[in-house]
């Protein structure tokens, strides 16, 4: 049989391997991941704070909010988006 008569095969594509983010990069999204849910619990407390309507509170406001089991609770809940939009964005690249 010669070359002409020989079906051809089709071609299979090589699987692209994975990038490897090594130990910086692996470093630096973690540094923003980790930026981004402290910003948003910063923004969160802030919130609280305004909703009480002290422009400047006093230790004895602070250390009462941070004490409150629902204030607590809510800051972590409402940075997951933040902390989400960080994996989605790392995920894409």
């Amino acid at each position: 049989m010669s070359s002409v008569e020989m079906p051809s095969l089709p071609l299979m594509a090589t699987p692209r391997l994975p990038r490897t983010w090594y130990f910086w990069g692996g470093t630096i999204f973690r540094l923003l991941a980790h930026g981004a849910m402290l910003l948003a619990q910063m923004l969160t407390l802030a919130a609280v704070l305004i909703r009480y309507g002290d422009a400047e509170p006093s230790e004895a406001v602070l250390k009462v909010l941070l004490h409150q089991v629902a204030s607590s609770l809510l800051r972590p809940v409402v940075a997951c988006p933040a902390m989400l939009a960080v994996l989605w964005i790392a995920g894409g690249s």
